[in-house]
């Protein structure tokens, strides 16, 4: 008898709690595998783990747990897994080895592989949790860590650390639904590249080069070209860039970047080129990009037909943005420019609403800001902003504190305006005698202009609006 209540004991299981029911020990060891069950060992070469790996990979499992430890590793291909978990033991910080599943490449190659059929959409379904991935950057001369394409869908990252690979951290190429939640990427050549990443997001995190620029390496924190598609970065911090923090180039539609911060990238913040529309950037600070030698812009926007599909998609919004330089006026400032739009021109009806932004006495130049349709520029109710108009710029309204607790500087507008182009002013008080200046300033300077200046008081402390028409005489 006492055999027999041994044997049952480990043939057997029977959970905790009511209504728990017998199950063969087999069938319940089996809900999870270990990579060590396949041979992985941290004392293993690399070719050692990596088919250790991608035997706990090809068994069918759908929870692969690695225990604790440093396992160098090549390539793993998780492409037909769908439904898997691979779980690390630990969470580790950055750098840290102990505790913590750690997986360092060994070669030039990608890490994990993820490819659907390139035919139709793939929803894989595959999770990374709690483990740290190591590129080895300073040993090998490329190496990608997540490698995704093919229309492959429903990729998650979680609670991650991913650094020092030379080539991409995360790569995205014709594929959606990918999401990154709480997870920093460091030091990669590009941390996150997105080429027709559509219905993502990444929330909470870090891109960038970590506690300092230790990775010269580094083109891009992130850059997504070429989708169009919602995809959201939710309290994101990229920064510590080598380039710019972020670049968005290439027909790229609906992305917002909503808090969180953008700082300390050596060649500026947010960079927008080539036809993006529905772009968002709202309540983020966005602060300290360049150097004192290269001063660079928080935002800088170049694309040259903002909102070709504007009925649709929308323009450019910023919005609520705390966007300073700790050091303005000294020899330590490193970013001297709000947001720059001195060489955009745009031809489509899109707008560009710039809005509620406290811009901490960083200027705001526009220049050749031509076309057809009015309004083009909405920049309303912002703090401390410089707004500096030059060359032929046409469609621009500038509103309440936007001049109230700022300046406009027309010094450099040309006369070569457009017919019936216009630059419309309001505030909110038009007895304001800075506003009486910069009026009196653009008078005197657009001397070949037959303007026309109107003032609207509804009543008494109420809101007034001061709009100033400017005209070309033909």
């Amino acid at each position: 008898m006492a055999l027999t209540k041994v044997k049952n004991s480990v043939t057997s299981f029977t959970q905790d709690g009511t209504g728990a029911v017998e199950r063969g020990m087999e069938d319940k060891l089996r809900e999870v595998v270990s990579v060590k069950d396949f041979g992985a060992d941290p004392a293993n070469t690399a070719e050692q783990n990596t088919t250790a790996f991608q035997a706990a990979v090809d068994s069918g499992a759908k929870h692969i747990l690695i225990p604790a430890g440093v396992y160098l590793i090549n390539s793993i291909d998780v492409s037909n897994s769908r439904g898997l978990t691979i779980e690390g033991e630990g969470h580790g910080e950055l750098g840290q080895t102990d505790g913590t599943a750690y997986l360092k490449l060994a070669s030039n190659v990608s890490m994990f592989v993820i490819a659907g059929d390139n035919v139709s959409v793939t929803r894989i379904g595959i999770t990374f949790k709690h483990i740290h991935f190591d590129g080895d950057a300073s040993n090998l001369a490329g190496g990608t860590c997540f490698d995704i394409s093919q229309l492959a869908r429903r990729i998650y990252i979680q609670y991650c650390y991913v650094a020092a690979f030379r080539d991409y951290g995360l790569k995205a190429v014709n594929v959606g639904g990918i999401f990154i939640h709480q997870t920093d990427i460091f030091n990669c050549g590009v941390n996150i590249y997105g080429d027709t990443m559509a219905d993502s997001g990444v929330t909470g995190g870090q891109t960038g080069s970590g506690a300092g620029l230790g990775a010269p390496w580094i083109t891009e924190n992130i850059h997504l070209t070429g989708f169009s598609g919602n995809t959201n970065f939710i309290e994101h911090r990229p920064n510590f860039g080598y380039k710019r923090g972020v670049r968005i180039s290439g027909n790229v539609t609906r992305v917002s970047f909503i808090g969180g911060y953008c700082d300390q990238n050596l060649e500026g913040g947010f960079l927008l080129e080539d036809n993006c529309t529905a772009i968002n950037i709202i309540g983020m600070q966005i602060f300290d990009n360049g150097t004192t030698a290269a001063k660079k812009p928080a935002i800088q926007i170049t694309t040259t037909q903002i909102g070709a599909g504007f009925q649709k998609n929308g323009g450019i919004q910023i919005i609520g943005n705390s966007i300073f330089d700790r050091e303005t006026g000294t020899a330590s400032e490193r970013q001297d420019i709000g947001i720059d739009m001195s060489t955009l021109s745009m031809t489509n009806a899109a707008k560009i609403t710039i809005a509620n932004n406290n811009f901490n006495g960083q200027s705001v130049p526009i220049s050749t800001l031509t076309g057809v349709a009015a309004s083009k520029a909405n920049i309303n109710n912002n703090v401390g902003i410089k707004t500096q108009l030059s060359g032929t710029v046409s469609g621009v309204a500038i509103g309440s504190t936007g001049v109230k607790a700022g300046t406009i500087d027309v010094s450099a507008l040309t006369d070569s305006l457009h017919t019936d182009s216009r630059v419309l002013l309001t505030l909110s008080n038009p007895t304001n005698t800075d506003f009486v200046a910069t009026v009196m300033a653009i008078r005197s300077t657009l001397t070949t202009f037959d303007y026309r200046l109107n003032v609207i008081t509804a009543s008494s402390n109420a809101a007034a609006t001061v709009s100033l028409d400017w005209y070309v005489i033909n």
